[in-house]
């Protein structure tokens, strides 16, 4: 089966001028450093090996399931799920208390939207594995630690292509200047379930998102405790990155071999913190979102966990169609996470419902593979 990984967008690994004339004068070029979402470690291909106990319990499909499901994205890469397992066939989906992020994401929305897309993939990957997967909301408040319960039951097996989860990416850079074709906005508009709005570029929505956004985003940049912590999730460290199996590293951020080795070599947690790491992200959050073909808002009728949780999953419904159609999905969260902005989006744009998702998109001429690492599945799973 594939193997290929990847995570949610974050705020971008800038460089100081003294680093950045160091780096040229080693050959070093950097390139698409962006701001990230809600959301993306070091690239790694290694296979997963699961232990005895857990192929015990729960044998190698299902275990397989919860691999894929963990394929998807989350803010800043934290991977926020947890799965306790009753019995083979009953699970229960739990938010980890430990990887919230309460500085961009204090009521908890990018994580119940990262649980959706997690509940998504395991719907697909149970299908193809021959379970049908029976999804039961238990949260009321997104405060609550249990969110969903799971059941399996047997099922003939279906040809959903799996490789869509293991491929499934965020770019942030190399979009194309061309408007959508209607066939593909119709197709993400559809899978999106008639809850989600297009803002072609041009348009004055698309532009209030775009000014919007890039302030938000310079808000949220000199706001301490929210860089700090994004600098925990920040590994330019081979050993951190590579003992976490989380987070955000030079790889997910785009930069060039040579430039992830001078970074890996030459700069540390404490760069993020620093101005010239702060002013080069809100340049690059300039750059970005003046390119592609425009925004995607995603709606929800409210609030509650439920619906959060299914903005989650139509969007990943969405985001997997992606790649086929040379379209790459770029969240660009801030705008949600910081005020004023986030009580302006709905009446700015024309919206009855709440904004959940602002993702900008458009197609790319290049689109790679993933590079964000994935922890392997006993590390979020509880055995009986």
């Amino acid at each position: 089966m594939a193997s290929g990984f990847e995570l949610m967008p974050t705020r971008p690994h800038p460089v100081t001028r003294r680093d950045l004339l160091q780096a040229v004068a080693a050959g070093v070029v950097i390139v698409g450093l962006g701001p990230f979402v809600v959301s993306c470690a070091a690239t790694t291909r290694r296979s997963f090996s699961p232990s005895p106990a857990l192929t015990d319990t729960l044998g190698e499909p299902r275990t397989e399931i919860l691999r894929y499901a963990s394929l998807a994205p989350s803010g800043h890469n934290a991977q926020p799920w947890q799965v306790r397992v009753h019995s083979p066939d009953e699970w229960i989906l739990a938010l980890d208390p430990d990887r919230r992020l309460p500085e961009v994401d204090p009521h908890n929305r990018e994580a119940f939207l990262s649980l959706g897309h997690f509940i998504e993939n395991l719907v697909i990957a149970a299908r193809s594995a021959g379970f049908q997967a029976d999804v039961e909301v238990v949260a009321t408040d997104s405060r609550d630690h249990d969110v969903a319960r799971i059941h399996l039951t047997s099922a003939s097996p279906t040809d959903d292509p799996l490789r869509r989860l293991a491929l499934r990416r965020t770019l942030r850079s190399g979009y194309v200047p061309e408007q959508l074709d209607a066939a593909d906005r119709d197709d993400l508009l559809d899978r999106l379930g008639g809850a989600s709005t297009y803002f072609p570029r041009g348009s004055q929505e698309a532009e209030w998102l775009q000014n919007a956004e890039v302030e938000a985003m310079r808000q949220q940049t000199w706001r301490d405790p929210a860089q700090h912590e994004l600098a925990n999730w920040i590994h330019l460290s081979r050993s951190r990155a590579e003992r976490r199996q989380d987070g955000l590293t030079p790889e997910t951020m785009e930069a060039s071999w040579f430039a992830r080795q001078f970074m890996y070599l030459f700069m540390d947690q404490d760069t993020v913190l620093k101005e010239s790491f702060r002013e080069r992200g809100i340049e690059a959050a300039v750059e970005q979102a003046s390119e592609g073909a425009g925004w995607i808002v995603v709606t929800s009728p409210d609030s509650a966990p439920a619906s959060i949780l299914d903005a989650g999953r139509r969007t990943q419904r969405m985001w997997l169609q992606c790649r086929e159609r040379g379209i790459a999905v770029h969240p660009m969260s801030q705008i949600l996470e910081e005020d004023p902005w986030r009580q302006q989006i709905a009446d700015a744009v024309g919206l009855d419902r709440v904004p959940q998702y602002v993702l900008r998109v458009g197609y790319v001429d290049d689109y790679p593979e993933p590079v964000s690492m994935r922890r392997p599945v006993e590390d979020f799973v509880t055995l009986p």
